[in-house]
């Protein structure tokens, strides 16, 4: 809406007056003078080469997040009847009929639910978030696998990765 008018835009986040009274002249000097010395962290991106990218790792981190929780509660299931769950072998095809086995028969049934809304959930992420990056490479946002997948959503989302 500026962009005619204005050669640079910068948000920011409002600063906290320690002392003195509240005066629109002396909050107007202070950030006059913070920008003038550069002391102002924007927090606004503009929309530009990577903001799709930035939108496809925001809905990565979204999705990593539902897959830990969806293995919280398998693992919360199998805990709760009283079977020892160590690591991430629960979560693994090879050993999920071991662990089913463990389970008395009425639990079985939301066990194989869960199982299903992880393999749905690691699916989604597997293949969409693979096919958003190469998209991205394409329309000239990054050069081809600049970096890790983790440190591109990390980095887009402002969240480190654990």
């Amino acid at each position: 809406m500026l962009r005619g008018h204005v050669s640079e835009l910068v948000v920011t986040h409002a600063y906290e007056r320690r002392q003195g009274p509240k005066d629109d002249q002396r909050d107007a000097f202070h950030l006059a003078d913070s920008l003038r010395l550069g002391s102002v962290s924007p927090v606004y991106k503009h929309a530009g080469q990577l903001s799709e990218l930035r939108a496809h790792a925001d809905v990565y981190a979204k999705l990593v997040t539902d897959v830990v929780r969806a293995q919280d509660r398998l693992k919360a299931l199998f805990r709760s009847r009283g079977v020892q769950v160590v690591g991430a072998a629960v979560y693994t095809q090879r050993d999920r009929q071991t662990y089913l086995s463990r389970l008395a028969r009425p639990y079985q049934g939301s066990a194989q639910l869960l199982y299903s809304e992880l393999d749905a959930l690691r699916g989604i992420k597997k293949e969409n978030f693979g096919h958003r990056v190469g998209h991205v490479e394409k329309q000239g946002g990054l050069p081809p696998r600049a970096l890790p997948t983790d440190t591109l959503a990390a980095a887009c989302t402002g969240k480190a990765s654990a």
